[in-house]
């Protein structure tokens, strides 16, 4: 297991996205999302997909790998989603850094490399699933509440009534 760096303090334009935004307890409702992703475009299109998403919010996105770990430690997310490709460090390693900051945080690997490896290495880190840049930024809210259901055993939230089925 690799020994993670303690996070740097987030600087101010790491923080929260949303005034106000409190710190849920694991397991409540709504779950915490933070994202990781070196390209503004990527950052850009998940943004809009968490945003988008009942039962979720985004409560800090970072650039870089070392304001990931400030992030994770000072949010404490249900659901990290993180890039392999970051300017300071490999994805990989972000994701084992975070689950060594936040055991309870279910990380999803963002990767544009469909081979069979990505996938290994994930689960050898403890990422919970891996999702395909390529395919279409709808399929990613489909395995955030797939996660939610299976891996972290949280009762559904129905978008319809805005209470936990």
């Amino acid at each position: 297991m690799r020994t993670c760096p303690q996070p740097a303090q987030a600087s101010p334009e790491q923080e929260d996205l949303k005034a106000g935004v409190r710190i849920n307890p694991p397991g409540t409702w709504p779950l915490s999302v933070i994202m990781v992703g070196g390209s503004p475009g990527l950052r850009a299109s998940l943004r809009a997909m968490v945003r988008q998403e009942p039962g979720f919010y985004l409560a800090a996105e970072a650039e870089t790998g070392a304001a990931a770990l400030a992030l994770a430690f000072r949010w404490q997310p249900a659901v990290a989603l993180v890039d392999v490709c970051l300017p300071d460090r490999s994805g990989f390693e972000v994701v084992e850094c975070i689950r060594q900051l936040v055991p309870s945080c279910a990380a999803i690997v963002l990767s544009n490399n469909p081979d069979p490896c990505v996938e290994n290495v994930a689960r050898i880190i403890g990422a919970k699933a891996v999702w395909h840049k390529g395919s279409g930024v709808s399929q990613l809210g489909g395995t955030l509440r797939r996660l939610v259901q299976a891996v972290l055993a949280i009762p559904t939230l129905d978008p319809n009534s805005k209470s936990i089925a």
